[in-house]
């Protein structure tokens, strides 16, 4: 196997191992969302900070080959102070994750089979070259 030729197995292999990476550390697994939730009115507590702060719900969401963005009920919001209006979801959860996750998906499999196109490509056009080569060298 000829240097040329080696090296675009090679890229293609690194290709084709970084696509399964992908799908296996990331298009498989859950995806979560912090979604707004308002502002905490809660008296300072000390892991969670001063009171007044903006608040988001963290909300598990499905990965990007399930139908739905998310099958689970929201989680409960914390309790405000009497007089306060409680907090409230700002938009809906997992939408815009879900749709970004699939968008960004999309275009990390056209960037997959554009590369082994191109690959596929440069590979039969080197071996076009050396078959030329050898009629050339035989003539």
């Amino acid at each position: 196997m000829s240097s040329g030729r080696r090296s675009i197995v090679l890229a293609a292999s690194g290709v084709l191992l970084w696509f399964i990476a992908i799908m296996v550390f990331w298009a498989f697994q859950p995806s979560t969302d912090a979604v707004p939730s308002g502002v905490d009115q809660r008296v300072l507590v000390v892991a969670r900070g001063p009171a007044n702060t903006p608040y988001s719900q963290k909300v598990m969401c499905n990965t990007l080959f399930s139908s739905s963005a998310r099958s689970l009920d929201l989680p409960a919001l914390p309790d405000q102070p009497t007089g306060v209006t409680p907090l409230k979801y700002q938009r809906a959860a997992c939408t815009t994750v879900h749709r970004e996750a699939r968008l960004l998906f999309a275009i990390d499999t056209l960037a997959f089979l554009g590369i082994f196109a191109a690959g596929g490509w440069l590979l039969m056009r080197h071996r076009r070259s050396l078959s030329g080569a050898s009629t050339l060298v035989a003539a």
